[in-house]
């Protein structure tokens, strides 16, 4: 089935989703939770996100699955997770190919002419474990084996966007399911990297920026309460370290706590139909989450 050129990119990046959980197969798609700049186009259509008019996501085209850094097994009677993309439609040339630091990083094109020619490409992503160096060459790890030769690049705090992802379904293709973070921890894990995201330079922390104000745009008016619901429960069932949730609250906080803070600017320099003491108004609920969580 092949995408139309005239697509929006909107349906294109549904088909592109659509299109690489059915290559990966029910088995193996469950094991991964679309993370990134995806699943913040999907959470428009979670229940209780309440949806402006005019609205329209912001991603990028790269599609990121993480899973937990745990090597998965290919059974010897079923086709590995890298045959299975060659089959369901993905191409692995030496262009779709990264190397860093004479590790290759595993990166997917779709064979499909219009998802190609709109760049999209798939990578895999897992959690960062211990200090981040190899233990062999004490360099930061680039990759590791998710499921050889497929690789995944290993990110801090990513473990929280696979704490009991949600799921929805993709009104695309076969229907698939998609397993997504829940919308407050994912807003954590961008207030977590946004010190990381200060010193890289460029435009990636303006983006996570704009990605926090959407969470509390779509779900802090009528769902706050579940956000803060949620985080609440990552802290007590998790098990992850109360300082990172301390350490995003105070993050969110300075960022969008008061009219001057560099999200708030940050956002309206983006989006001019939007003015300053909206976004203040509509940042409060994801703030006060944070608060309600860390409360004993």
């Amino acid at each position: 089935m092949s995408v139309a050129p005239e697509a929006t990119p909107d349906e294109m990046l549904l088909e592109f989703i659509a299109l690489t959980l059915e290559a990966c197969g029910e088995d193996q798609a469950k094991k991964f939770v679309v993370v990134g700049g995806a699943a913040s186009a999907l959470y428009p259509m979670l229940p209780g996100a309440t949806v402006p008019a005019g609205y329209s996501a912001i991603f990028t085209p790269d599609l990121d699955l993480a899973s937990p850094h745990v090597p998965l097994r290919a059974n010897a009677l079923v086709d590995s997770l890298e045959a299975r993309l060659f089959t369901g439609g993905f191409c692995d040339d030496p262009s779709a190919r990264v190397s860093v630091g004479g590790k290759l990083i595993s990166r997917f094109r779709p064979i499909d002419d219009a998802l190609a020619q709109a760049g999209f490409y798939l990578e895999f992503l897992t959690p960062l474990e211990g200090d981040g160096l190899d233990r062999r060459t004490g360099e930061p790890q680039v990759c590791v084996d998710l499921q050889p030769p497929v690789t995944a690049v290993p990110l801090r705090y990513l473990e929280l966007l696979l704490f009991e992802p949600l799921e929805l379904v993709v009104v695309r293709r076969s229907r698939p399911t998609a397993r997504i973070p829940h919308p407050a921890l994912y807003a954590m894990q961008k207030l977590l990297i946004n010190k990381e995201r200060r010193k890289q330079g460029g435009g990636k922390m303006a983006k996570d920026c704009d990605y926090v104000f959407d969470i509390a745009r779509l779900f802090g008016r009528d769902s706050g309460a579940a956000l803060g619901a949620a985080l609440k429960r990552a802290l007590q069932v998790g098990g992850y370290p109360r300082s990172w949730f301390t350490s995003a609250a105070r993050t969110a906080f300075s960022l969008f706590g008061k009219a001057n803070g560099a999200g708030i600017q940050s956002v309206i320099e983006r989006r001019s139909d939007l003015h300053q003491v909206e976004v203040v108004i509509l940042m409060a609920p994801l703030l006060a989450a944070f608060d309600s969580a860390l409360r004993e």
